[in-house]
């Protein structure tokens, strides 16, 4: 279970999801401290302590970028990453198809069906990016 985290814990945080969203690895402590302008190992640790304590990450002890985020489904990263991974695959079918008309024609191409895929991938995508309009 998650717990409420202070300021400081919720910058670091913030700062490890970022992080993780465009290296795809845990910071290390050094990483922490200057991004945060902390002027210790000691309150990265405890930064880190605290978020474990809490339930928003878990660590390996004594094993360098270790850290792991604790995610639930209303988790932003989590919709980051399955954006991410929708984007992949559109383009990857976007990639097949362009081969499919370079090869059969644009005829061709639809009767691989692949048409089909790559509509239905954008559509996928589509819904996560933009939210559907209230309705009233």
């Amino acid at each position: 279970m998650k717990y409420g985290i202070t300021k400081r814990q919720t910058d670091c945080l913030n700062f490890i999801k970022e992080y993780m969203v465009e290296n795809k690895i845990a910071p290390s402590n050094e990483e922490i401290i200057a991004a945060l302008g902390l002027s210790a190992r000691s309150g990265a640790v405890r930064l880190l302590r605290g978020l474990e304590k809490r339930g928003h990450i878990v660590r390996a002890k004594h094993k360098a970028r270790s850290i792991a985020l604790v995610l639930d489904e209303n988790d932003e990263l989590l919709a980051l990453r399955k954006i991410r991974e929708a984007a992949s695959e559109f383009m990857a079918l976007q990639k097949e198809w362009r081969d499919a008309i370079a090869l059969h024609g644009e005829e061709g191409a639809r009767y691989t069906g692949i048409s089909r895929k790559v509509n239905d991938a954008f559509k996928r995508l589509g819904d996560m990016v933009l939210p559907e309009e209230p309705t009233t």
